[in-house]
């Protein structure tokens, strides 16, 4: 016999029989990473599929996400800038156009090293450079010292694991690149509405390809809702996101180009094996050998087989 899961999804707060409130962290499992990661390559970083988060992340990787960011057309490779980055270079015309876009400066031997490990202070100089802040970093010090004040100033650079002249791994580059997104640009709205054009909505998933929230609902693939309003989609297993809250980024298609799970979604899943009892109300459950009894919020659903469902009194 096959075991069915009960999925409930809660539009409130799930309370236990004594009142307490009962939460449950949606990053139980620390996905933090791998999500920023999806994220980043989504807005056209793809040089973020390249590391993993311990890895230790190549100057030429980083110019090549950060360019993205910027969302602007790429210089052709040319000889004349680095001596070490010709059109046989790989990211060459992100590593150009980053030095045109002034998020990499150029040195006495000419050399932009593109291979190398990317430094803690080099990765926050291209960051507040990419958000516009260059000549306030310099105001404030130069480099390095202007720079990671911005950063701090900014927000973006707090969970880094190090510093100074610190090989950057995946985790720090694409955390610290994940933060600037968010981050105002220097007298404009920032990083999605002024390089990226897309407007922001949010709200739960109330339908994706293959699992919905109303129960006359025909599958639809390359289509979601958000709030009931209907969008196209072009997202990486748009399925994940169904019935959480999430932040989305909408282009002039009405086609989401990117979307991040809200951190304060509250979510649980029991195995019906475990329930003992269950009403309108509440059900009681067993989570190894403790019994508890959990109060239901009037705005549950019951979804089974991917569609929204009334459950029977047998079930």
């Amino acid at each position: 016999m096959f075991k069915k899961i009960l999925s409930l999804l809660f539009c409130a707060i799930l309370f236990l029989g004594f009142g307490i409130v009962k939460t449950v962290n949606a990053y139980e499992v620390d996905t933090r990473f791998t999500d920023e990661q999806k994220f980043l390559v989504s807005l056209g970083a793809t040089a973020a599929n390249e590391f993993s988060e311990n890895d230790n992340v190549s100057r030429a990787a980083f110019a090549s996400m950060a360019v993205a960011l910027l969302n602007c057309p790429k210089q052709e490779a040319v000889t004349d800038v680095y001596t070490d980055v010709d059109a046989s270079t790989k990211y060459a015309a992100d590593i150009l156009t980053a030095h045109s876009y002034g998020l990499v400066g150029i040195g006495f031997d000419r050399r932009f090293n593109p291979t190398n490990a990317i430094k803690a202070n080099e990765v926050i100089k291209i960051t507040v450079s990419l958000l516009g802040y260059e000549s306030l970093a310099q105001i404030n010090g130069g480099y390095p010292a202007g720079y990671c004040y911005e950063a701090a100033q900014l927000k973006i650079s707090s969970s880094m694991s190090c510093a100074g002249d610190s090989a950057v791994t995946g985790k720090d580059a694409v955390s610290l690149l994940y933060k600037a997104l968010t981050a105002p640009l220097m007298r404009q709205d920032g990083i999605f509405t002024d390089y990226f054009s897309l407007s922001k909505t949010e709200g739960i998933v109330t339908r994706t390809p293959n699992m919905s929230l109303n129960q006359n609902y025909n599958c639809s693939s390359g289509t979601m809702e958000i709030n009931s309003k209907e969008y196209k989609e072009n997202i990486e297993d748009c399925n994940r996101y169904f019935g959480k809250k999430v932040n989305a980024w909408i282009d002039s298609d009405e086609c989401v180009r990117c979307v991040e799970i809200a951190k304060n979604v509250r979510s649980v899943t029991y195995d019906t094996d475990d329930i003992d009892s269950f009403s309108n109300n509440y059900f009681t459950c067993y989570t190894g050998e403790k019994r508890e009894k959990l109060t239901l919020s009037p705005g549950y659903s019951y979804v089974r087989n991917g569609s929204l469902a009334v459950l029977t009194e047998l079930e």
